[in-house]
């Protein structure tokens, strides 16, 4: 649990959700920057924590990457816990043929018991060719260590719900952004969720790839500060009226 400032103003919780390529600590500058303003906030591992921060009334819940897939589903299914929903570099997994390819290296590469090359796998589908060999060792040995974690998620979306999340009963104010540089296949999550949610405001953040909270937060941390203070006062801005589900 971090620490607030002593003058936030909101007590909503508001519960982060690292994607299987992030880390916890990615999130210390967001943390920082809403802290001016919320007095509960909490980092996660899995959607569970949504539950348990829920119980005493909704929460704003921000998903970065392969997260996203599992907070979207939760807000679709018990959209009472939810206040509002942010998704940053949103990954649904939905198959390609590169994906497919990728999903198919990383296997074998775990097999044969060598997580780094496997880690090295996704990274650099996700982030482009060689970002993996410009990591630094110590950061790639903390990734290596999360190999179970991104194999979990590049499982289909039917692997964790019935069906897969329906934007569309996403009933929540909704926040989508990603680079305007990130990987193709993020972008057309980007542009699906974007569409698709009722309650969505999107952005791309120019000349930006993927992590942009952790490249561009004099962007990103505004801008996601702003959506959530707008979404306690039930306002959304002038792109899209927030219109109260029914």
């Amino acid at each position: 649990m971090h620490r607030p400032e002593p003058h936030a103003a909101y007590s909503t919780p508001v519960v982060f959700l690292s994607g299987a390529l992030g880390l916890p600590q990615d999130w210390a500058g967001m943390v920082a920057h809403l802290a001016h303003r919320f007095s509960r906030i909490e980092i996660a591992e899995t959607e569970a924590l949504v539950a348990q921060s829920a119980g005493t009334g909704p929460c704003h819940v921000i998903a970065h990457g392969s997260a996203a897939r599992g907070a979207l589903g939760t807000a679709t299914l018990h959209p009472a816990r939810f206040r509002s929903l942010t998704l940053i570099d949103p990954d649904l997994g939905i198959e390609t043929p590169a994906r497919a390819a990728m999903i198919r290296r990383f296997e074998t590469h775990c097999a044969e018991g060598d997580a780094f090359a496997a880690t090295g796998t996704a990274v650099d589908h996700n982030c482009g060719p060689g970002t993996w060999a410009r990591t630094a060792f110590p950061l790639q040995q903390r990734l290596a260590a999360r190999a179970g974690r991104i194999a979990a998620a590049m499982r289909p979306p039917q692997a964790e719900h019935t069906d897969a999340p329906d934007p569309a009963g996403c009933v929540c104010p909704s926040l989508v952004l990603t680079g305007a540089r990130a990987h193709a296949e993020i972008r057309s999550d980007y542009r699906r969720l974007h569409e698709a949610l009722p309650l969505a405001r999107g952005t791309l953040i120019a000349e930006a790839g993927l992590f942009a909270h952790l490249t561009d937060p004099h962007v990103v941390d505004p801008l996601v500060c702003e959506f959530l203070v707008q979404s306690e006062r039930l306002w959304q801005g002038s792109e899209r009226e927030l219109r109260l589900a029914t």
